[in-house]
């Protein structure tokens, strides 16, 4: 009996766990390159969206907040992931990137061929080398157990403008240029590309790029009297609530893509057009940030009987 009652108790002691998905970010800005033009606006980007998230208390260390010689190849992909081993099954992981972007000739799988982009991978450009897309759809495809959410705010960012207006600086490096940039090539692979972001969508992944055209540049922007990417501004007004039209403090994917295909289009005079794709996902972001407890609660009324022999 005491046994019996023993299990019982653990049962609801476990099953009494706030059982709340918590919501983890990493987010990239870099403005100065040693080897390339610099940018005004890409760590204005990465501020703005971390104070919107720790504002909905989405779990985000300063570790995880990479600026300009932070943000190497290895700081990005340690950072990954230990918000990875960090979250668990159900979670949300949202990776922010400002900064430029380029192409380079597309190697194994050879996905890009028969899609219109010349057969070239579309990269991040960070600090010290470089991540082509197919090395972030292993990442993702890898983290299936997580809802995903990838925003790019740099130029050839579709498919992972010369703009007119008030354009500061562009967020595009010149395939030339990475090319003679040996040491961009110099890391060996660190992953093994089964799947390539062409071949495969990924349904746990919702991905926001700056254009929906990789042939189009990204220039920076004036907002309040400050350089930055149209996307990672409105994406922060979005998470501030500009963008939950019903007010139920969920982001769904419906809300944030009027809201933000609209708002960088009108303030770009419709010559940038952001690309959202969702795969399976609807409630992208949880803007309640009462509801992403940091620390399971438990309930104290629970009496646990426990008989102890020899």
């Amino acid at each position: 009996m005491y046994l019996k009652n023993w299990i019982l108790s653990l049962f609801f002691i476990f099953n009494s766990v706030s059982s709340f998905a918590l919501q983890h970010a990493l987010v990239v800005g870099i403005n100065e390159y040693p080897d390339y033009e610099n940018l005004e606006g890409a760590v204005n980007d990465a501020k703005i969206i971390v104070e919107a998230l720790r504002r909905i208390q989405v779990n985000i260390p300063n570790e995880r907040v990479l600026l300009n010689a932070q943000a190497t190849r290895g700081n990005v992909e340690q950072a990954w992931n230990n918000m990875v081993k960090q979250a668990n099954a159900g979670d949300t992981l949202i990776f922010t990137y400002a900064g430029h972007g380029s192409h380079v000739k597309d190697i194994i799988p050879f996905d890009e061929q028969n899609v219109g982009n010349n057969g070239e991978d579309e990269t991040l450009v960070l600090y010290d080398k470089m991540i082509r897309d197919d090395e972030l759809t292993e990442l993702f495809s890898k983290a299936n157990k997580f809802k995903i959410v990838f925003l790019a705010d740099s130029c050839h960012s579709y498919g992972f403008l010369t703009r007119s207006g008030n354009c500061r600086s562009s967020r595009s490096i010149p395939q030339q240029l990475i090319k003679a940039n040996q040491r961009f090539f110099t890391t060996k692979n660190t992953y093994f590309y089964t799947k390539g972001d062409e071949k495969e969508k990924l349904p746990h992944v919702t991905f926001i790029t700056a254009v929906d055209n990789d042939t189009l540049e990204v220039c920076e922007m004036t907002f309040k009297g400050k350089a930055h990417g149209a996307l990672s501004w409105f994406f922060a007004q979005a998470l501030a609530g500009k963008a939950d039209r019903n007010n139920d403090k969920l982001l769904d994917f419906q809300e944030l893509n009027d809201y933000i295909s609209h708002s960088v289009a009108e303030v770009s005079q419709y010559s940038q057009n952001p690309k959202l794709d969702r795969g399976s996902i609807h409630t992208i972001i949880s803007l309640q940030a009462n509801s992403q407890p940091q620390t399971p609660i438990l309930n104290h009324n629970i009496i646990i009987k426990i008989k102890v022999e020899n």
